[in-house]
């Protein structure tokens, strides 16, 4: 069925594991996968960040806490597989993994079609050394590790993430239950990143091979999606304001979104970096303010105001014989006003689609091109957004654990 769907980008950051009372000495990783409450969409991880301060093994030793990286296998992302041999043990992992999800959207009810929610479900999995001799022989079968030792899995925690396509930027604290008790420190980011046009579902492209048989929505453009009628037609003309009702709707989505992941950047930016991590990465912590397609035309506008006014006081000098300066100065001044109304008429609201024809079509190419240019940018800055998480991760994970702190005081 085709649809037009919501881009949703999502990031959940691993910061520590701290063992409290794990029944035995071995292998554990963390498991995470996302999927709707439903349970007919399931996010796909896209890549995965690690940052910097995470401590390098020294040549020809093992690293115990990284025995082996962080990993996606399908649908799900595991981090590194780290050994745990004492009580009270706490491991850095600073693992982040990109997720990638599309919400099917209806144009007549867009807030409704986005208020979906996620399960998050995060397991615990185990691996015994006992088979190989213990921790002291772990380096001897380092190379082949998960052909020698097979995990399974002691513990699962489930949490709903709300409305997950308006921004969100939340601690999440993992405790393991039942005998295996341990608590993990994460992160949870989520973003609106994009709207975009599903002739084809999405799913079949990321599972195995299946006799897929096209429906007889597919195939269908984007102008019957926004202007088609109940009928199955579609609007031979559309009227400017129209359009311009759609438009805004869609867009000032993606501008409450830019807006957050900005508010956001600035605050990790003044709280939790110091001068030194500022200076290191000054190109990094730069970003443009966001341009709406059609804004640009402001700049323009007051470049034009000036060369109009230039070339009316140039053509005012000229007449030095003419003895009513002042009235002569009122004239030209209206006519520059009124040159300027006529050019720039279309400049007038920001989210507007500023069209000139009537035609469906048109319009439609406009809407998907102005959401594109839009979407560019918060998907530059949500890239910005994820390295500055690697950067200094613990302060962050701090800083909004203090606020779910806080939060949880307030509503008790």
């Amino acid at each position: 069925m085709a649809t037009y769907n919501a881009v949703v980008g999502v990031v959940l950051h691993f910061e520590s594991y701290r063992n409290i009372d794990l029944p035995h000495q071995g292998l554990y990783f963390l498991r995470a996968t996302l999927s709707s409450e439903d349970h007919t969409a399931t996010a796909i991880p896209l890549d995965i960040h690690t940052s910097s301060l995470v401590p390098k093994a020294k040549q020809g030793k093992i690293n115990y806490y990284n025995v082996i990286p962080a990993s996606i296998q399908g649908k799900a992302f595991n981090t590194k597989i780290f050994t745990i041999r004492y009580c009270e043990e706490e491991v850095e992992l600073n693992d982040i993994c990109e997720f990638r999800l599309e919400i099917p959207t209806k144009r007549n009810d867009l807030k409704k079609s986005l208020e979906i929610n996620y399960v998050l479900s995060i397991e615990l999995h185990f691996g015994t050394l006992i088979n190989i001799g213990g921790t002291d022989k772990l380096p001897i079968y380092l190379n082949n590790i998960k052909e020698t030792i097979s995990f399974e899995m002691i513990s699962t925690q489930k949490y709903i993430i709300r409305d997950i396509s308006k921004s969100i930027s939340q601690y999440i604290s993992v405790q393991t239950d039942k005998n295996c008790y341990g608590i993990a420190n994460a992160t949870l980011h989520s973003t609106l990143l994009d709207f975009r046009y599903r002739a084809i579902p999405l799913e079949p492209f990321f599972t195995k091979p299946t006799s897929h048989t096209p429906s007889a929505d597919e195939g269908k453009t984007l102008s019957d999606y926004l202007f088609g009628k109940s009928d199955g037609s579609i609007l031979t003309e559309v009227q400017s304001n129209e359009a311009d009702n759609i438009y805004s709707e869609y867009v000032s989505q993606l501008v409450s979104s830019y807006n957050f992941i900005k508010k956001r950047f600035a605050n990790i930016k003044d709280r939790c970096l110091d001068e030194k991590e500022r200076g290191d990465n000054s190109e990094l912590l730069k970003f443009q303010e966001l341009v709406l397609p059609g804004e640009e035309l402001n700049d323009v506008k007051e470049d034009l105001t000036a060369d109009l006014l230039e070339e009316t006081k140039q053509g005012s000098n000229k007449d030095e014989c003419d003895i009513d300066c002042e009235s002569n100065h009122s004239q030209d001044h209206f006519k520059v006003m009124e040159s300027m109304k006529d050019r720039y008429e279309e400049v007038k609201l920001k989210c507007s689609l500023k069209i000139v024809t009537k035609d469906t079509f048109k319009c439609t190419a406009k809407f998907a091109l102005n959401i594109s240019l839009v979407s560019g940018q918060i998907i530059e800055i949500w890239q910005r957004y994820i390295e500055l998480l690697t950067i200094t991760p613990r302060f962050i994970t701090e800083m909004l654990k203090l606020e779910y702190i806080d939060c949880i005081t307030k509503e008790k």
